[in-house]
């Protein structure tokens, strides 16, 4: 499932927000992603449609080392799936 994840990082706070979207759906479907940094490179992310939630419904784990990030995303479906991409 091929994804664009788009982040922001607060520079004084571990907060991290933003947005993602499927590439097959395109950037008008977005879900709304927040999230914080942790120790090690690691963020964890929380993410939900605002279309149809107004709760979370999936979250990352996610280790950035250089420009390569990868981890796991836990979808509402259940099935975890393996992450990696890299950073632009």
């Amino acid at each position: 499932y091929p994804i664009v994840l788009e982040l922001a990082f607060d520079q004084r706070l571990p907060v991290i927000v933003g947005t993602y979207y499927y590439k097959k759906n395109g950037p008008k479907n977005r879900m709304i992603v927040h999230g914080e940094r942790l120790e090690d490179n690691c963020i964890t992310l929380w993410a939900h449609d605002p279309n149809f939630y107004n709760r979370d419904t999936e979250s990352f784990y996610l280790t950035i080392s250089g420009d390569t990030i990868s981890g796991e995303w836990y979808p509402q479906s259940g099935n975890v799936l393996s992450v990696t991409g890299c950073k632009i």
